[in-house]
């Protein structure tokens, strides 16, 4: 290794301690070493201009093995100093030959001649050149064996072996300058070579394939090859070809599509209605160019253009596609502020252009923070209500935009899209057909992302798919055409080797000037390497560094990554490497980009990418995340948790689970790093469970609580865990992680775990009817949140509190609870919390006898619940909205109601509900005269419950089974299971339920002293805080039960009175024409 080798590597590894030190240490003086280090850099990059050839490259090359036959009779029968002469005459001619055909003698071993083309430098026909080069020194060694043969009886041949394909090159330190050459491909050319007999020149497959065109070889039997898998089928050449042979393929030409995409124009015109279209072919053959035309057409029949590109690497998210279209719809530059961004954006919803909802999600399109008062809403959205609000609100800005001008969208390599940008294509698809607008994508056919599968889910409009074949060789002619200065033959020559593909054949005909005509092979990775060739070394360095960066790149970056601020593209501009896009740079096409980037070293390579990862760990967490990966930098898995978590604070939670699983492929082996393992883990489980994927989530957890050795990250496990498992209804395995979860929390001194774990502890004690569990819990929660000073966490032990009051049958308390937590959730904008506790409202209200507050407050949490997605707060809403319209006797919008509830179950992958709504819909059927009906859904709602636990709704399903059988054995077996259920501490609305039922059915039964029995229980009960509805129906029990026994003086009477006209009031018609029949 050389001095200044040295140096460079000491003072690159000094650069990237210091930026790793940023955090430490301060910008400024981490700016300030920085500086001092860089200058010393670009003088040491000045020293030597072979810098980068130097280090090394890959190069796609061509080697040749060539040995001479017979040298060793030669040796025995010529004096020594007649073989030195004889050598001495064929490495002058070898080298004479190679240098001749554009290549290199790289270094003579004995009697062994080792020739390269493609290094130093690329030429576009390397494979063909060394073949015919070869050629040309086995006839002149043929040529000199006549004269030695005449003399000494030995003949002299060459035997040779040639192999084209990757190497990694670079200058060895002697002075001859030879190159040191690494890589498969040389090692296989060497064994070539010993298979090869006298005379014999073999070819790889690799080599034949690229010049069959032009020799005519022969398949010889296949062969083992160390480095092979697979035995290898060498190729003797037999002759040079006198006219190159090339089955051309069949073309189509574009005709077809300028006509269709012109009809397309006119019926928008005539109709209103538009069309999406999918311009499809293979990388480089020609879709951009026929994308230019067609917005050329649009022009003219007076069609606004709004482009976006998807990138397949570096992009960033301000040149995201989707962003792109919005901005170019609402006519903002892309040099634009943000000031000017968001008062665009106003004048967009003040103008109509959308509605008042939608303006959060336009502020998420076009990459704004939102202002604080949409800020709390937003964020207590799920997932999918923003993805899909923002899908439709870009849908409706470009109905809008195109009412008022018909609209050409173009989304360029649709083939690099994610799965977040595919559903706005799908959303933009079917607003073109409704509305005067062409949607035009194009992508390669490998990767297609808009394939069946896709077309299948769009709702609306169809898509039409355009299939790009080569070019004729008319066509090909009228693009050679521009090229005036290179001549007809050239022009032919180049035509033929690009088969078609117009991006080769662009190519092939910029370099055709310097390569004199010569024929070029149909690599681009040979026509990339030979125009970096021509480049000054600076200008080399910087393309290769612009690669790592991706397909789009700003100076800023690449300067940094070169350490030359004043670096200029305006070289690779002119070698069409490179054009400007607005105030940054793009590569002509993504395969050129390729080409460029597969030239570069890995070991180089990581060493740029990990630059470009701590130039963007402040500005883009993701790009920085992918640039550690490419480094196969150890940091990469923390870059990618770090930007995981950047996403789900912005609620982006498809984009962060894929960042987390990124980063978890990077951990596979078991001595990775446990730590950042564990907070992956967790931090997808608590991913999956924000997105309603609860037995994923439950599962990652259980995973992620294995790896966790430190017992903090244990609680947030178990946290994790448990509110997957309340989710889907596993109370008890629940309560017994809490209680693990709980003594580590303790040990920590983890007061806000500790806040969580009581308050989840509550919650499941809730369900289960645990009473003095619930206010215990949830007091302790309390406790700890005003400990932790956590407002959020206070707000849900409030909540928590009155669910303890609610299952103590202590409704006004549980309300008053309720309603200051909900006002506090609303004043922070804790809308989770605000949409669960207003369905508690309403279900408090509806045991305080206020039926329309009940409704109110259901439907209030309804609304709430679908703004943020909050399935189960809203299908608890639906369940008060259906209990209260079954009192009201509205068995149809009961129904409804449970319909809707029974949707979101079935999304959240929940049936712990099930039960009540069997219990209910049975209820219905017996008021409705279908006793079959009804008796068998409750026997259904009591399947669900005792596969979940009789506990929460049992007493309440076997109290209407008790009601509603005909069978004296059956209604006594259930009403003593369920008040044993009652013994044992279950509570909730079902003991309020429950004893209606059994009050109910022994009244049916003329069971006088079991009603008063069950009305005393219930009046007992509701002592500490009597309770309207409790009350109407112990009342009701006692006076129909005076009744029943024959009492029927005006006590009694004036007492039926009032419940008539409280039943009235409050809306009971269940129950007001069983009143009015005994009034009768």
């Amino acid at each position: 290794m050389t001095n200044d080798t040295e140096q460079k590597l000491k003072l690159e590894s000094a650069l990237v301690a210091l930026e790793a030190q940023r955090a430490v240490l301060g910008d400024e003086a981490v700016d300030i070493a920085l500086k001092g280090i860089r200058l010393q850099l670009v003088a040491l990059q000045a020293q030597s201009h072979s810098a980068p050839q130097s280090e090394g490259e890959r190069r796609q090359a061509t080697i040749a093995f060539s040995d001479l036959c017979g040298y060793t009779a030669m040796s025995e029968k010529l004096d020594p100093e007649e073989v030195r002469e004889l050598m001495s005459e064929v490495k002058t001619g070898a080298i004479r030959i190679m240098e001749s055909h554009g290549g290199i003698v790289n270094q003579f071993i004995g009697d062994e001649v080792v020739s390269l083309f493609g290094i130093p430098t690329a030429s576009k026909d390397d494979p063909i050149r060394a073949v015919r080069a070869v050629c040309e020194l086995h006839n002149f060694v043929v040529e000199m064996s006549a004269a030695v043969e005449k003399k000494f009886n030995v003949a002299l041949r060459m035997h040779t072996g040639i192999n084209t394909g990757l190497m990694v090159t670079h200058l060895e330190d002697n002075r001859d300058g030879r190159y040191g050459l690494t890589g498969n491909t040389v090692n296989i050319g060497a064994r070539l070579l010993a298979q090869a007999k006298a005379g014999d020149i073999l070819l790889s497959p690799d080599t034949q394939q690229l010049v069959s065109s032009y020799f005519e070889t022969v398949a010889l039997a296949a062969v083992a090859m160390k480095g092979k898998s697979k035995p290898m089928i060498p190729y003797r050449v037999v002759k040079e070809l006198h006219s190159p042979v090339k089955a051309l393929l069949s073309f189509v030409g574009r005709q077809n599509e300028l006509q269709q995409f012109t009809q397309f124009l006119e019926s928008i015109q005539n109709t209103g209605k538009g069309q999406a279209i999918l311009v499809r072919g293979d990388a480089g053959i020609g879709k951009t160019r026929l994308i230019k035309e067609f917005e050329s057409m649009a022009s003219s029949h007076d069609f606004a253009h709004h482009k976006g590109m998807i990138l397949d690497f570096g992009a960033g998210k301000s040149r995201e596609a989707i962003h792109m279209i919005v901005n170019s719809l609402l006519k903002i530059e892309s040099k634009s502020n943000e000031s000017t961004c968001r008062s665009t954006a106003e004048r967009a919803l003040s103008e109509g252009l959308l509605n008042p909802e939608q303006n959060l999600f336009l502020y998420d399109l076009m990459n704004l923070a939102l202002p604080a008062k949409l800020q709390s809403l937003y964020e207590s959205m799920d997932n999918e209500t923003r993805n899909v609000g923002k899908h439709k609100t870009l849908g409706e800005l470009l109905k809008k935009v195109s009412s008022a001008q018909p609209a050409l969208v173009i989304i360029e390599d649709t083939h690099w899209a994610d799965s977040q940008t595919l559903p706005y294509l799908a959303e933009l698809t079917a607003v073109v057909a409704e509305n005067p607008s062409l949607l035009v994508m194009t992508s390669r056919i490998e990767g297609d992302q808009l394939d069946q599968s896709w077309q299948a889910h769009l709702h609306g409009g169809s898509l039409m798919v355009m299939n790009m074949t080569p070019f004729k060789k008319e066509e090909a002619l009228d693009l050679a055409s521009e090229f005036d200065e290179i001549t007809m033959q050239v022009v032919t020559k180049c035509i033929e080797r690009a088969e078609g593909n117009p991006l080769f054949l662009e190519q092939l005909l910029l370099s055709a000037e310097e390569n004199k005509g010569e024929l070029v092979p149909g690599l681009l990775q040979s026509i990339v390497l030979s125009r970096l060739d021509r480049l000054e070394p600076t200008d080399k360095l910087a393309v290769q560094a612009a690669s790592i960066i991706g397909q789009h790149f700003s100076l800023k970056l690449l300067r940094h990554l070169i350490w030359n601020q004043h670096y200029s593209c305006d070289r690779l501009i002119e070698n069409q490497l490179v054009r400007p896009d607005d105030n940054d740079y793009l590569f002509v096409h993504a395969l050129v980009r390729e080409g460029v980037y597969a030239s570069l070293l890995k070991s180089s390579g990581r060493k740029l990418h990990q630059t470009a990862a701590l130039w963007f760990a402040k500005k883009d967490l993701e790009l920085s995340a992918e640039h550690f990966r490419c480094a196969e930098d150890k940091r990469a898995p923390q870059a990618y948790l770090n930007a995981a978590q950047a996403q789900v604070k912005k609620y982006n939670y498809s984009r962060a689970l894929n960042l987390v699983e990124q980063g978890l492929k990077l951990l596979g082996g078991p001595d990775d790093e446990k730590t950042v393992k564990e907070e992956l883990m967790c931090c997808k489980g608590q991913i999956l469970l924000d997105m309603g994927d609860n037995e994923q989530s439950v599962k990652i957890f259980k995973q992620a609580l294995a790896l966790c050795a430190e017992e903090s990250q244990q609680v947030r496990a178990m946290l994790g865990m448990v509110g997957g498992m309340r989710v889907l209804g596993q109370y008890e395995q629940g309560i017994k992680v809490l209680e693990q979860a709980e003594t580590k929390a303790i040990n920590k001194k983890l007061t806000k775990d500790l806040a969580k774990i009581y308050h989840l502890r509550g919650n499941l004690c809730f369900p289960l009817g645990k009473i003095d569990g619930v206010l215990k819990y949830h007091k302790l929660a309390l406790e700890h949140a005003q400990q932790a000073s956590s407002i959020e966490l206070e707000a849900n032990a409030l909540g928590g509190l009155g669910d303890a009051y609610y299952v103590s049958g202590r409704m006004k308390t549980a309300n008053e609870h309720f309603h200051q937590c909900v006002e506090i959730s609303r004043k922070n904008g804790f809308s989770r919390t605000e949409a669960a506790n207003l369905s508690m409202v309403g279900w408090s209200y509806f045991f305080l006898n206020e039926f329309e507050r009940a409704l109110a407050a259901g439907a209030e949490a309804v609304s709430v619940g679908q703004k943020i997605s909050h399935y189960r707060a809203e299908i608890v809403a639906h369940h008060i909205i259906a209990e209260v319209n079954y009192n009201l006797g509205n068995f149809e919008l009961t129904k409804d109601e449970y319909k809707q509830a029974s949707k979101l179950e079935n999304i959240i992958k929940t049936n712990v509900f099930e039960a009540q709504r069997f219990h209910k819909l049975g209820l219905i059927a017996y008021n409705e005269g279908d006793h079959s009906l009804a008796i068998n859904l409750l026997e259904k709602a009591e399947d669900s419950c005792r596969n979940h636990g009789m506990e929460f709704a049992g007493p309440a399903i076997l109290g209407g089974i008790a009601e509603v059988t005909k069978d004296p054995v059956r209604r006594k077996t259930a009403l003593q299971e369920a008040e044993k259920l009652l013994e044992k501490g279950a509570r909730h609305q079902t003991y309020f339920i429950f004893y209606r039922h059994a009050i109910d059915a022994c009244l049916n039964n003329g069971e006088w002293d079991s009603v008063d029995r069950y009305a005393n229980a219930l009046e007992n009960f509701t002592k500490p805080e009597p309770l309207p509805w409790s009350d109407f129906f112990i009342k009701r029990g006692r006076v129909l039960v005076a009744l029943g026994r024959g009492q029927r003086d005006e006590l009694i009477q004036q007492e039926l009175k009032a419940l008539h006209e409280q039943a009235l009031r409050v809306g009971m018609k269940l129950v007001i024409s069983s009143l009015e029949r005994v009034m009768e």
